[in-house]
């Protein structure tokens, strides 16, 4: 017996090495994620000059946020396409299965048999994960140290406890994802022919339910009032559930859209298509079909990256709508000369060049090492309303000078008394004296003068300035005053310039998360291929028999790859649809006249890549299927 299960296994451990794989990629990505966890756990300061300090935490918490993010998408990701490609390993496997029940084994014998194979291979790809997810990591990290994902001075090395987490949880993701496979698999009488229908019946039934369940659930994430729960919190919790929901009704899509194209259909007219819709709807039943896998990651993938989009989108309204300023300049080689801007100012004219400067070197004197310290913005506030549509909702900017400052967040409040830590050390205490109303641009805690506070400002402090004069003006003045190494941008090309900027780091960020769900859901479809060329091969086998040439099956297989890719659009347009309708709510309280819109790189890319995958692999599987036919 152990001979003839060892032969078995031989037999098909071709289908075992996509279970590898799929377990190697989870183990990989998760070592990468958890070593980035634990090394942002330890780094955390709480010593040294505190500005320095609260930069280095904030930037960790960065980090954190991030693969946090990361290992929820990819521990998802994991559990699903390993459980798919367990089911497509055992399928194949039906038949011997039912050999061994013929000369004894019983179904804990089965049960014992699949569980083994898949534990096995499970900790085989989870090992080959961790080996080589050890240098992965130190690459990793160099990637989120030089996209700004974690402070470019980490350094150090990277926790071995890490690499045994990622082990153990690939393992239990692979126990959780393939048992359920292996459970059904073994406990099949396969040799009767009723009880494997009516197995197949309960099965699409149990996923019909769990389908509306979960489809019911992400509806009432999207229905929920934003009172209750915000409204970019919901959706990002309804997406993955609707996604799933969406896939795992793969199998209804796929019936409902042949049925639809088969109606009315006669053998003697569409032979073809008529074969392609009943292939179509009987290879799709498996865990995953040959495209849910591809359906899951772009409308996992879409609706993020149209979130993302969106936010630049709003972004970009909300920077213009309250800048009147024409002109912007910025002092590349750290503060000016104060007699010199003062002399350039006046040249140009009154209010017509407001300098101002984030002062990212101030800590809150009673917590210095926190990982969220004051935004505080020094500029010459009671000029700044004529570059900025802004306006006071309690106090005038005339009261804001020296020690007394205003506030434009909901951090403090008017009567605030605000003790900061300067980088030398030493203490100044701000008064809140007033509130400003219009704040879409002026989001600082602080708000103080720029004129009487310029000791806040470190010599490596980046000073801007808004004009309302036009670029050529405040370039000859400033040029006229020994400023020449000034940057002077028009108003619409500084907006884009910063937003071409984020959006470029967004999409970074984007492609890190979503390689593991794309690499792993190319193993899927490859799987599913392979599972649904096994499926329909009998049907081809008939009509080569009665004459079908090369020709004819070519061209029907072609029809079959058509629908197939018909039932993945039409589901990846329903998860896209409504992640639209949910985010189009969220501009809407916005108040600004956009509509959402989608990050074309990333979609562009990801989909393209795994229509790749998914064409070539079923190229090679129809391949096969002609060699064994015609041999």
């Amino acid at each position: 017996m152990r001979a003839v299960r060892t032969g078995l296994f031989r037999t098909h451990r071709a289908a075992y090495v996509g279970v590898v794989i799929a377990a190697a990629l989870a183990s990989l990505v998760l070592s990468c994620s958890f070593s980035s966890l634990l090394l942002a756990a330890g780094s955390a300061r709480r010593s040294g000059v505190p500005d320095e300090v609260a930069r280095w935490n904030s930037a960790l918490e960065l980090m954190t946020s991030f693969n946090v993010i990361a290992l929820v998408l990819g521990g998802l990701a994991s559990v699903v396409f390993v459980g798919s490609t367990a089911a497509f390993a055992l399928e194949p496997r039906v038949p011997e299965l039912s050999r061994l029940s013929l000369v004894g084994m019983t179904r804990p014998g089965m049960l014992r048999l699949t569980a083994g194979e898949l534990l096995a291979t499970v900790l085989g790809g989870a090992l080959i994960g961790v080996a080589l997810g050890v240098p992965a990591s130190y690459g990793y990290l160099a990637i989120e140290r030089s996209t700004g994902l974690a402070p470019r001075a980490l350094a150090g090395g990277l926790p071995f406890s890490a690499y045994m987490l990622a082990f153990a949880v690939t393992v239990a993701i692979g126990v959780l994802g393939g048992l359920r496979p292996v459970i059904r698999i073994a406990g099949t009488r396969v040799l009767d022919d009723q009880d494997r229908s009516r197995a197949d019946r309960r099965r699409f039934r149990r996923r019909r339910i769990w389908s509306g369940v979960l489809l019911a659930v992400g509806i009432a994430l999207l229905l929920t009032p934003d009172s209750a729960v915000p409204l970019d919190v919901s959706i990002m919790l309804a997406i993955p559930v609707v996604a799933v929901a969406v896939t795992a009704s793969g199998d209804l899509v796929a019936r409902g859209i042949t049925a639809a194209v088969g109606a009315g259909l006669s053998v003697a007219r569409r032979p073809r298509l008529l074969v392609a819709c009943r292939n179509v709807a009987a290879g799709t039943g498996r865990a995953l079909g040959a495209t849910q896998s591809i359906v899951l990651v772009i409308g996992l993938l879409v609706p993020f990256a149209m979130v993302m989009a969106t936010g630049r989108q709003t972004s970009m309204v909300e920077l213009y709508e309250p800048l009147r300023a024409t002109t912007v300049v910025t002092f590349d080689s750290g503060v000016p000369d104060p007699e010199a801007l003062t002399a350039a100012r006046h040249e140009i004219g009154g209010d017509g060049l407001v300098p101002y400067a984030m002062v990212s070197d101030v800590v809150l004197a009673d917590d210095p090492y926190a990982s969220n310290p004051p935004q505080v913005l020094a500029t010459d506030l009671g000029a700044l309303p004529s570059q900025i549509d802004m306006s006071m909702l309690v106090g005038s900017a005339d009261e804001v000078s020296g020690a007394v400052a205003a506030t434009a967040s909901d951090r403090f409040a008017v009567g605030d008394q605000v003790t900061v830590m300067l980088p030398d050390g030493s203490e100044r205490i701000y008064h809140v004296a007033a509130q400003v109303d219009k704040n879409r641009y002026i989001s600082a805690d602080l708000v103080v003068d720029y004129a009487t506070n310029a000791d806040v400002l470190t010599s490596d402090a980046q000073i801007r300035g808004f004009s309302s004069a036009a670029p050529t003006a405040v370039r000859e003045a400033l040029d006229a005053h020994g400023l020449a190494s000034a940057h002077v941008a028009g108003r619409v090309a500084w907006v884009q310039e910063g937003l071409d900027g984020v959006s470029a780091g967004q999409r970074q960020a984007l492609a890190m998360i979503f390689v593991l769900p794309c690499l792993l859901a190319a193993v899927a479809t490859v799987l599913g291929i392979r599972s649904y060329s096994a499926v329909t091969e009998r049907s081809r086998g008939r009509l080569h028999s009665i004459g079908f040439t090369r020709a004819d099956l070519s061209r029907q297989y072609a029809l079959e790859v058509a629908l197939l890719l018909v039932v993945s659009l039409v589901e990846i347009l329903a998860i896209t649809a409504i992640a639209w309708w949910k985010v189009s709510m969220i501009v809407e309280t916005t108040g600004f006249d956009i509509a959402p819109t989608v990050d074309v790189p990333v979609t562009a890319i990801a989909g393209g890549s795994l229509l790749v995958v998914f064409l070539l692999a079923q190229l090679v599987a129809y391949h096969r299927v002609l060699r064994r036919m015609e041999g």
